[in-house]
């Protein structure tokens, strides 16, 4: 009964879903790839192109008057987030470019779409939600070499 149990253990262990890998987010006028990646237990994002080619731009909006001349690309603006379940991360905090504010953020997985919800408040009550899908071999092959190296990137507190 015990090495049962421990097969089925480890068993859901190589199974348990990992929201690491590239999603694409289609924008009024883009398509961004953004790569989720875990570090020390916790899961972070960060966009490396789009589909225009256009860059990323500037983080004009930024607070912080340092980091106002950074590119876009390869920044970090989700961090934090922990897995509470196969299908739910919470208690992240993500950060909007367009106007330079942080909001807490949470994941629910829903086959191969990540269910984004950036609200002001942790609950998650006042927000909103969009969608990452998780992007194939095939469409993400031409723009692999934008990819960043995530082991160097310095992730916000």
């Amino acid at each position: 009964m015990k090495k049962l149990l421990l097969f089925f253990c480890l068993l859901g262990f190589l199974y348990a879903k990992d929201i690491s890998g590239i999603y694409s987010f289609k924008s009024e006028d883009d398509i961004s790839y953004i790569e989720v990646f875990e570090r020390n237990g916790e899961y972070h994002a960060l966009g490396f192109a789009n589909k225009s080619g256009k860059s990323g731009g500037k983080d004009t909006k930024n607070p912080n008057k340092e980091l106002r001349d950074r590119d876009l690309r390869g920044a970090v603006f989700l961090w934090g987030l922990k897995k509470k379940s196969d299908d739910e991360y919470k208690d992240g905090k993500i950060y909007n470019f367009e106007d330079g504010a942080e909001y807490h953020v949470s994941i629910k997985v829903k086959g191969d779409t990540l269910k984004i919800r950036a609200s002001k408040d942790s609950l998650g009550i006042f927000g909103r939600t969009i969608e990452w899908k998780r992007v194939s071999d095939k469409e993400i092959k031409p723009y692999l070499s934008k990819r960043v190296d995530t082991s160097k990137i310095k992730i916000p507190n």
